[in-house]
């Protein structure tokens, strides 16, 4: 399967070079891996050449997405509906409609030791979901760097390397890319190069010692860089504002102690994403 030129909540490298993104949309981009990884003890690998297709009960398409899909996860479509998964049967999903998801006051939702997500820059921080309870939260008035780390090292991108996957993957010039204009921008950013192949199920584990390592630096926000797999480059193609953009989706570890704290962090994300740029956020 060809691996497309987008990922979920990051561009090909080629378009963030040659796109004049707004500060606003670029932290939107990076911010939206919200990823418990780090703190799993074990993470439920498939292959990376498939992905899931989620219908709802009359059948319709809602999402598809190149990451393991269970029974009672939750999906909130663009449109800000609120699915439940009910089943899952090989790589098709089932979900229930629950209710139209009230983000109206998310933006400005206060949420402990997390700064309210800003429409003019700087304040778009999160507490790590997986840092130790005694490490105090993050203030405006102290506010630690981004850190970022790979745990799919090798994630390349057929259009531009002729394969999906290599030692040292494109993924990590996503990486520099988004360092580079963070750091443009008056951000502290520590960009980890540490490399977590093969791509199998223990790289989880692998890139954990990272993340603790990451931790120490007191984050306010801690991200794993991944690409999507979705075979139809144009799944995650928008134009936004008048440009052209990989959209991002919010992806919330139920398995992190954090995941309340992360989920209300992740509606504030889509609720700014709504009110500045419609679209950016699937």
């Amino acid at each position: 399967m060809k691996k497309n030129s987008f990922w979920k909540g990051e561009f090909r490298v080629r378009y963030a070079q040659k796109l004049r993104l707004s500060l606003t949309m670029l932290l939107l981009l990076i911010s939206a891996t919200i990823i418990a990884g780090a703190a799993n003890e074990s993470y439920n690998e498939h292959s990376s050449d498939d992905y899931y297709i989620i219908h709802d009960e009359s059948g319709n398409v809602l999402s598809m997405m190149s990451l393991l899909v269970s029974a009672g996860d939750y999906l909130i479509t663009e449109d800000n509906r609120g699915y439940t998964i009910t089943g899952v049967e090989g790589f098709k999903a089932k979900a229930r409609f629950d209710q139209i998801v009230d983000l109206d006051g998310a933006a400005t939702l206060g949420v402990p030791g997390v700064p309210r997500v800003s429409e003019r820059g700087p304040g778009l921080v999160a507490v790590p979901g997986s840092a130790p309870e005694s490490l105090p939260a993050q203030t405006s008035q102290s506010v630690g760097p981004i850190v970022t780390y790979c745990t799919h090292s090798g994630e390349s991108y057929e259009p531009t390397s002729g394969t999906d996957n290599k030692k040292y993957g494109d993924i990590f010039e996503v990486q520099d890319a988004l360092a580079n204009a963070l750091k443009k921008k008056g951000f502290e950013v520590v960009a980890s190069k540490d490399n977590f192949n093969p791509h199998d199920a223990d790289a989880y584990m692998r890139s954990r010692r990272t993340a603790a390592q990451l931790l120490q630096k007191r984050p306010v926000v801690m991200i794993d860089i991944h690409r999507d797999g979705i075979p139809n480059a144009s799944y995650y193609r928008r134009e936004v504002s008048g440009q052209q953009v990989a959209a991002t989706r919010l992806v919330v570890g139920r398995q992190n102690a954090n995941r309340g704290v992360n989920f209300e962090f992740a509606k504030q994300i889509k609720a700014a994403a709504d009110k500045l740029h419609p679209g950016l956020v699937r």
